[in-house]
């Protein structure tokens, strides 16, 4: 069983469509927390670093929102692990963050070219 640790987008939630898709995999152990107050961004870290604590994944994969998440723990060194980043919006909020990843080979980006919220 693969651990799959996955952070939503900013209006997402822990049932969207790409947390349901993962689920259907009988191979992955899919968890995403809630994160309600998504208008603070600390709030939402702390929810993270929680979970990310707690469930112990094999890979963490995040969208648009859950990407700036995920990319503060990569550069603070609380996630060393594989990680998928789905439409980053952090390109659009603080893009020279990006390129201070400590090991971009456990990274891989999957970005949309028609992506109009995070272009």
């Amino acid at each position: 069983m693969i651990k799959i640790l996955f952070f939503h987008g900013l209006e997402g939630n822990e049932n969207g469509l790409k947390v349901q898709k993962l689920r259907s995999v009988e191979s992955f152990d899919v968890y995403c927390p809630r994160m309600p107050y998504t208008k603070n961004i600390w709030h939402s870290f702390t929810i993270v670093v929680q979970a990310l604590r707690f469930f112990e994944p094999d890979i963490v994969v995040a969208s648009s929102y859950g990407t700036i998440l995920t990319i503060l723990m990569i550069q603070m060194g609380i996630w060393k692990g594989r990680t998928i980043l789905l439409a980053t919006a952090m390109h659009v909020f603080a893009p020279f963050r990006l390129y201070k990843l400590p090991n971009p080979n456990l990274v891989l980006f999957i970005h949309g070219n028609r992506d109009t919220i995070c272009p």
